[in-house]
């Protein structure tokens, strides 16, 4: 086994002088150092500390379903669907995420009005379908569960959404709007240690009724599809 130990010496040596000077050997220990100040560089809320994140971006769309509303005077009930064109947003947020570890963000989002695009009512058999001009304005409260990894994380919570509607010109009777619960599931990447692109999909309940004259439109309480593109500042 004599011969064994200068073979080994040999190409321990090597190994030893191959390497720079000033370069620790890459044990698991000092892997894991490494990879960890690696993933310190991918946002400033790597330091495990709160933040704060402002920024904007565009909902590309709504869409709401109405099921079984009903109209006074009449047995039939109806179920409608409204689209609405897109509306750009304003997001100011509170958020703790370190690398692969859950985190948390939570904001308020204001948004520009949104008007509608199409509408479309079944009743009793008949399908009436036109376009619509009433506009909606959304403020919504969230919170979100953030797991993280690197460069990107999975966020998905709870919100509270306000609906306000207006009523198209020509409309003279009165509209009750009302939000409430929803929730949300989305995406996030962190592009630069202070700027952070996400993309959401966000559901919420929204009750409408609208009274003309003597008669009354209860569309009962429906479901609001909103896809959003954001882009925030994180400081």
């Amino acid at each position: 086994m004599k011969w064994f130990l200068p073979f080994v010496f040999i190409f321990a040596s090597k190994a030893v002088f191959a390497a720079p000077s000033d370069t620790p050997v890459l044990s698991p220990d000092n892997k894991k150092v490494m990879e960890d100040k690696s993933s310190r560089e991918y946002s400033v809320t790597d330091d495990g500390a709160w933040h704060f994140a402002l920024g904007g971006g565009l909902s590309l769309g709504h869409t709401a379903f109405f099921s079984e509303g009903t109209v006074s005077g009449s047995t039939d009930k109806f179920d409608a669907l409204i689209t609405f064109g897109p509306a750009v947003e304003l997001v100011a947020e509170a958020r703790w995420m370190r690398p692969y570890a859950w985190g948390f963000t939570g904001g308020l989002q204001l948004g520009s009005e949104a008007k509608a695009d199409k509408y479309e009512i079944k009743q009793g058999g008949t399908t009436t379908k036109g376009d619509a001009d009433a506009k909606i304005q959304l403020t919504t409260l969230y919170g979100n569960a953030v797991y993280r990894w690197h460069w990107i994380y999975l966020p998905f919570g709870l919100n509270v959404t306000s609906v306000k509607m207006t009523p198209s010109s020509g409309y003279t009777g009165s509209i009750d709007s009302k939000g409430g619960i929803g929730t949300q599931v989305g995406v996030g990447f962190l592009v630069h240690p202070n700027i952070a692109l996400e993309t959401h999909m966000f559901i919420n309940n929204w009750k409408l009724e609208g009274k003309s004259g003597t008669t009354t439109f209860d569309y009962g309480t429906g479901s609001l599809f909103s896809w959003k593109l954001q882009a925030k500042y994180v400081f």
